[in-house]
């Protein structure tokens, strides 16, 4: 392979750790990569790998077989990734390991090498991921720089609401890209595993020596792989959906006239399976003698929000509090505090409609309070939340339907959220 002296120079500042038993298989990695990439060390087993791992300088690259004693590749890349989300792994398999590379695209391996290894494809990926790396840590330089520049211009005008706007953008950014690079990731590593195992069976079909198990392997195996690939590709889209509501110009809608017991009526229609299901009780009171010119959709979008965050959060882990919602409320609506709640009431005070929903289930401290609208904020991660839902309420109150939204939430009451609409942006008929 012909190398330029800049890519020659970035394979050589790499850091790879090379696991595998196999002696004669790391022999033929150090003199071929080895070659390239001097600063290539090798572990002979998972337990070996996982303490240069814990106690050697930053390793770039993990190159690792998978059937190894001690500790096995899932097993090693497991305890990795409790370490470091962010570590480049490439893993060597073979066409038996079909559930571990599975279980290995579940916990974000970044590549997969068939067995036996072609070395020159492996030296074009290393050579493609020191660009890639080079490339990122020109970004950072970059960055700081941008950073830098910001900081001097803060100094110099004393904008501080425009710094938080900077921030807030970068933080969005940074957030789309990496909840995208996952589904995204894990179909690109998939179709690299599937076209292997497509190659090898077309391989032997040529050959002729393709048995039944063999071809009803690979029609399984295929079959797990489209599915998979369906299931990422459905939540990249879900995604791209969500994100794309944070943009007010994805919501363009007309005002028009509606009256507020319609609205709670249809939210109620479209809550009603899902608060039976979770066992929660769902009050309404549009306590408003005026049709509101306003932006229906947006409107709903942003109760709909709420409430779908009081469901996942409020009765997660507590029972509900001994006291009744923190919200304005009527003789018509009573409360049974042996039961979870959720109620939502409009009323107009003063050149304002308020708009209230509130919960019986557990608290926020203020710490939490303070955080729950910034992007990609949540407490259920590990439920697939993505920490977007307050967020795009938020923003649509704010840039959209020209009001605020505030929260309230103690131990005594739970938590309600308020909506503050002026009537002199909505124009009430």
């Amino acid at each position: 392979m012909n190398l330029t002296q800049q890519q020659i120079k970035q394979l050589q500042s790499l850091r790879i750790l090379h696991v595998e038993d196999d002696q004669s298989i790391h022999h033929q990695m150090n003199v071929i990569i080895g070659r390239y990439c001097p600063n290539l060390e090798w572990a002979a087993n998972g337990e070996e790998a996982l303490y240069k791992f814990s106690h050697a300088h930053k390793f770039d690259l993990i190159i690792s077989d998978i059937r190894m004693p001690k500790l096995n590749g899932v097993e090693l890349v497991t305890k990795i990734r409790k370490a470091s989300v962010h570590q480049h792994i490439i893993i060597t398999s073979s066409t038996e390991d079909t559930q571990h590379i599975i279980s290995l695209i579940n916990l974000g391996v970044n590549h997969f090498i068939a067995k036996p290894i072609d070395f020159k494809s492996l030296l074009k990926y290393i050579l493609d991921f020191s660009q890639y790396q080079n490339y990122q840590k020109d970004m950072e330089a970059k960055n700081q720089e941008l950073r830098a520049a910001v900081e001097q211009l803060e100094l110099a005008s004393g904008q501080l609401a425009r710094s938080q706007r900077i921030a807030s953008l970068a933080q969005l950014v940074t957030g789309i890209a990496h909840e995208l690079n996952t589904p995204i990731g894990n179909c690109i590593t998939m179709c690299t595993y599937v076209d292997d195992g497509i190659r090898e069976i077309e391989h032997k079909f040529k050959e002729g020596n393709i048995t039944k198990p063999e071809f009803k392997n690979f029609v399984s195996t295929g079959r797990e792989s489209l599915s998979f690939l369906n299931h990422n590709l459905n939540k990249a889209s879900a995604l791209i959906r969500i994100f794309k509501q944070l943009s007010i110009e994805e919501n363009i809608e007309d005002r028009h006239s509606i009256s507020m017991e319609s609205l709670f009526s249809d939210l109620k229609s479209s809550y009603l399976d899902r608060m039976m299901a979770a066992d929660i009780h769902f009050d309404t009171l549009a306590n408003v003698d005026r049709n509101i010119l306003t932006y229906p959709e947006t409107l709903k979008q942003v109760i709909s929000n709420i409430i779908q965050n009081a469901v996942d959060h409020a009765f997660s882990h507590s029972d509900p509090p001994s006291g009744s919602p923190d919200a304005p409320h009527k003789d018509d609506i009573k409360e049974n505090l042996d039961r979870k709640s959720i109620t939502l009431l409009a009323v107009i005070e003063g050149h304002e409609l308020k708009i209230s929903i509130s919960d019986n289930g557990q608290s926020m401290d203020q710490e939490l309070q303070e955080k729950i609208f910034n992007p990609f904020f949540t407490t259920a991660r590990n439920m697939g939340n993505i920490g977007l839902g307050l967020t795009v309420a938020y923003n649509l109150v704010q840039n959209k339907l020209r009001g605020q939204l505030n929260c309230a939430s103690n131990q005594d009451t739970g938590t309600c959220f308020t909506l503050h609409l002026p009537l002199s942006v909505q124009d009430t008929e």
